[in-house]
């Protein structure tokens, strides 16, 4: 049917049975039936409408029920969970029922590569990516859906944490009863693989290293850069 636009068009085809003239070997006439000269069958064939698709990468989306909300999103129902997004599979995820997203404000998101999240940055400044909010339909969802955009140069990791919504803020300190840390939060580590791989160690900036000399004249000190 060919990849450009196209309306939506209704076809009608007739088939209609030989007539006599058809029939029968050369010089012979055959005898068709009265009402076999009256039979036909008309086929009808619908051809829906199609948008003319664009040129380069399509990135498809997570598959969504029939109210909108993407299925299969992950759920951040546990201390820590783990999964991976791309520029072909964004990531649909969604907090538990009773806790909210943090950051709370879209553009921001937890770094990720020390493993501990603790540090709020630009999401921007990590990634070209987009967190899209939960859609506002009829039966309201609280999946979010995290879109790159393009994949990073190296290997880039992120986090997002989910927080009971009455504190909106993680908890971890130490419980009255059993001095043990409460679990209000669950992590949710984020890994987007990069185009090169991870980032090599010569990448890392300057180390301004100090050593201290002790001589038999006195104390110096010497300053090393190290690459």
């Amino acid at each position: 049917m060919g990849t450009g636009k196209r309306l939506r068009e209704i076809l009608y085809y007739s088939c209609t049975p030989k007539s006599a003239d058809e029939q029968g070997s050369p010089g012979e006439r055959a005898q068709v039936p009265p009402a076999a000269k009256k039979a036909a069958c008309i086929v009808k064939i619908i051809v829906d409408a199609k948008e003319k698709e664009q040129s380069g990468t399509h990135q498809a989306g997570p598959s969504q029920d029939e109210h909108g909300a993407p299925v299969n999103a992950t759920e951040c129902n546990m201390e820590t969970v783990t999964a991976s997004a791309s520029s072909e599979s964004p990531l649909a995820f969604k907090c538990p029922t009773g806790k909210t997203l943090l950051p709370a404000q879209h553009e921001r998101v937890f770094e990720g590569r020390d493993g501990e999240c603790g540090t709020e940055v630009a999401l921007a400044s990590l990634v070209d990516a987009e967190l899209q909010p939960p859609r506002e339909t009829a039966e309201e969802t609280d999946v979010y859906t995290l879109k790159i955009n393009k994949d990073p140069e190296h290997d880039t990791f992120m986090c997002y944490k989910c927080v009971a919504a009455r504190e909106n803020r993680p908890l971890s300190g130490p419980s009255m009863r059993s001095g043990a840390p409460e679990q209000n939060e669950c992590l949710l580590k984020i890994s987007v693989k990069g185009t090169s791989g991870a980032a090599s160690s010569g990448d890392s900036s300057l180390v301004n290293s100090v050593f201290l000399l002790v001589g038999l004249g006195g104390v110096s000190y010497c300053s090393l850069l190290l690459r």
